[in-house]
C-alpha cells in the first residue's frame, strides 16, 4: 500500500508529461476561426455579388467585423504573399504544412512578410474595405490541390486539423514549418491521410473571371464618391461649427473613403 501511494503522484507527473508532449506535437495542427464575434455577411457558393448585382460563385465566406478588427491565421502555416490583390485589395496567404492555402482579402492594413512563419495567435493584418467591397470585413478563401472549400465547414473538421499537425510533425521541426510540396502528380503522405476529409467539404466548381465593369458602372461610382465627398465636406464645417457630432461628420468620412475605394477597384 505504501508504495502504491508513492507511485500514484509519479504515474500522474508522467500523464501530464505524456499529456504536454501531445499538445505540443498537434499545436500546429489547431484550425481556428480569423477574427472573434465577427458574423458571416456571406456565405460560400452561389449568390447575387453586392457590388454588380450578377449571380455569381462566392469562393469564400465574407466576415463582417469592425474596422481595424484584428485578423489571425486560421492555422499555423508560412506567409506566401502580402499584398495588393486586385478586387481583393490588401491579401495575405498562407501556405499551410500539408499543402492547403488559406487567403486572406479587403485587409485595411497587412502585419506580416513573405516568408514569415506564423501561428493561430499571428495577427496577420486588420480588417478593412479595401479593393472592391462595401464596407469592413474580411473575406477567406481556403482552397486545396486547386480546388476551393467553404472555409465553414474547413474550420469545423477536425481532420483538417490533424492533417496539418502530421505534415508538421513530418518536417522534424514545428518552429520553422516546411511547406509540403504541392506539384502536379505527386501527393505527400498527409495529403494522402487528409484525402477523406475532401469529400466532407464542398468544391466550387471552375469560376470565370468577373466581367470588366461598363463605362455606365464607372461613371456611377465616381458620382458616388464625388456626392459623399462633397458631403462630408459639408459635414465638416458643421461639424466645425458645433451644429453636428463628431461621430456624424466620421461616418460621412468613411462612407467617402467607401466610395473612393470602391471607384478605384473599378478602374484597376
Amino acid at each position: 500500500m505504501k508504495r502504491l501511494i508513492v507511485l500514484l503522484p509519479r504515474f500522474f507527473v508522467a500523464m501530464l508529461l505524456i499529456s504536454a508532449t501531445c499538445q505540443s506535437a498537434f499545436a500546429v495542427g489547431v484550425v481556428s476561426p480569423p477574427v472573434v464575434g465577427a458574423f458571416v455577411s456571406s456565405a460560400f457558393g452561389a449568390r447575387v455579388h453586392p457590388t454588380t448585382g450578377a449571380t455569381d460563385f462566392h469562393a469564400g465566406v465574407d466576415y463582417a467585423a469592425p474596422m481595424n478588427a484584428p485578423v489571425k491565421a486560421i492555422a499555423a502555416g508560412r506567409v506566401t504573399r502580402a499584398s495588393w490583390k486586385g478586387l481583393l485589395g490588401n491579401t495575405v496567404e498562407i501556405t499551410h504544412p500539408n499543402g492547403d492555402l488559406s487567403m486572406y482579402g479587403h485587409l485595411n492594413k497587412m502585419m506580416v512578410r513573405v516568408g514569415q512563419n506564423v501561428s493561430t495567435k499571428t495577427v496577420i493584418g486588420l480588417v478593412g474595405s479595401t479593393g472592391r467591397s462595401t464596407g469592413p470585413h474580411l473575406h477567406l478563401t481556403i482552397k486545396r490541390r486547386g480546388g476551393y472549400l467553404d472555409p465553414i465547414a474547413y474550420l469545423g473538421n477536425p481532420v483538417n486539423s490533424r492533417s496539418i499537425a502530421i505534415a508538421s510533425r513530418r518536417s522534424g521541426n514545428s518552429k520553422n514549418v516546411l511547406v509540403a510540396s504541392s506539384s502536379a502528380g505527386k501527393k505527400s503522405t498527409a495529403s494522402k491521410k487528409s484525402a477523406g476529409a475532401v469529400s466532407l467539404i464542398a468544391k466550387a466548381p471552375a469560376i470565370k473571371a468577373p466581367p470588366k465593369p461598363s463605362a455606365t458602372e464607372l461613371a456611377s461610382a465616381k458620382s458616388a464618391y464625388e456626392k459623399l465627398a462633397k458631403e462630408a465636406d459639408i459635414f465638416k464645417a458643421l461639424f466645425e461649427e458645433g451644429a453636428i457630432s463628431k461621430n456624424d461628420a466620421e461616418q460621412k468620412q468613411l462612407a467617402a473613403h467607401t466610395a473612393l475605394k470602391h471607384w478605384e477597384s473599378l478602374r484597376s
